[in-house]
Parts: structure tokens; sequence; C-alpha cells
């Protein structure tokens, strides 16, 4: 996926980034370096897929 933009740790407000599978498959997850917290490990098809459920789960908010 191109063009990705995360919203901050709602904890902490530091930056988080995508995480890809150590193996061979398509799975990623989105987590904050500095507090670990972390979305849901999605395990899709294509890589581009899981990206896509784990960034949208990361930046989806109760309130702004």
């Amino acid at each position: 996926m191109s063009n990705i933009e995360l919203k901050p740790c709602p904890f902490c407000g530091s930056k988080a980034s995508i995480y890809h599978s150590a193996f061979f498959t398509c799975e990623a997850k989105v987590m904050c370096p500095k507090c670990r917290i972390q979305t849901a490990v999605y395990k899709e098809a294509d890589m581009d897929n899981a990206e896509w459920f784990a960034v949208n789960a990361w930046n989806r908010r109760v309130t702004e």
C-alpha cells in the first residue's frame, strides 16, 4: 500500500508503524513502538488487504 497515513497513538501520541509477519504469510498489524499498543493481526489473501484492515482498525476512533 502506498500513501498510508496512520494517526498517532491514541494513548501516548507517538508515531505508529505497520509491522508484517516474519514468515511467508500475508499478515499485518499496526503498533506503537513506545507503549506497545497494537491492532489485531490481520491475515488476508494478499498483503495490501492485510495492511488495509490493520490501518483502518488503527485509524478508527470513537471521537476525534
